[in-house]
Order: C-alpha cells, then structure tokens, then sequence
C-alpha cells in the first residue's frame, strides 16, 4: 500500500479485488470522480459506484479501512488517503 495525504479517498485496485476474490458492493451513492487537475476521470466513465471494507495490520495494528474499487496504476493495489490519515494518524 502507498500512503497519500492528497488523496480524499483510500482506493483498492479492481484487479487486486478480483484476483483475491474480495467481496464487494455497490455504492448506496455513486459519485463523479475528479482527478487532481479537477478533470472527470476515465474509469468507468468517471463514476465511483464500488466499495469494500478491509483489514489490514499496521504495525501490529488491526485496522478496518473502507476502500473506493479503483485503478491505483501498475505499481501498488491500494491507497490510503486522507481518511485514513485522519483516523489512524501514524
């Protein structure tokens, strides 16, 4: 995982989430995603409508995180963002 104190939200790759056969659901609220230049991502035609909720181990630490179903590029399969940040403050 990479930490990025610049994204709003913690996001989890599609691929990881279908490789580990990861359970999912639709977003109650989709929402138009933005990218850091405020222009309408390519995506799923710029809509974020899938989530799931993990565990992950911190230093030790269990933690439940919600994760936004999203491409984070070919070099890792999760972001953890300002919600993160905000609730763990590592």
């Amino acid at each position: 995982a990479v930490i990025d104190s610049g994204s709003s939200i913690n996001i989890v790759n599609p691929s990881f989430v279908n490789k580990t056969r990861m359970p999912w659901v639709m977003k109650k609220v989709p929402y138009r995603m933005r990218t850091y230049e405020e222009q309408t991502a390519s995506y799923d035609g710029g809509i974020s409508s899938r989530e799931t909720t993990l565990l992950i181990t911190v230093d030790e630490d269990p933690q439940e995180v919600d994760f936004d179903i999203l491409p984070t590029g070919p070099k890792c399969d999760m972001i953890l963002g300002h919600p993160w940040l905000k609730k763990y403050n590592p």
